[in-house]
């Protein structure tokens, strides 16, 4: 039988390791960056990992997880054409730890 204890460890751990996977890309709305959370460790992974563990519960995610910030990227061509833009979208990291 699974404690608290051993299921928090765990999730910490896969937390952990999911951010051992991220990608180095820009910060979504919080500002976060994926270089942030794996340099800060095991530590990191622990902070993380509450609101995780929170959403997983209650089937709530953060609002700030909920939103990503859109911008337009020029493709090459005419930039005064709409069709030559394409949409940039970036998402917070906490997000993205949320839902790998």
């Amino acid at each position: 039988m699974h404690t608290h204890k051993t299921h928090t460890h765990t999730c910490v751990l896969e937390v952990a390791d999911r951010i051992a996977d991220l990608n180095n890309t820009a910060p979504g709305a919080s500002g976060i960056v994926a270089l942030a959370l794996k340099r800060g460790g095991v530590a990191a992974a622990c902070l993380m990992a509450r609101p995780i563990q929170a959403a997983w519960r209650s089937g709530v995610v953060l609002l700030q997880w909920r939103r990503a910030l859109g911008n337009p990227v020029a493709k090459q061509g005419d930039p005064y054409d709409p069709a030559n833009f394409r949409k940039l979208t970036l998402i917070d990291v906490g997000a993205k730890l949320y839902v790998l």
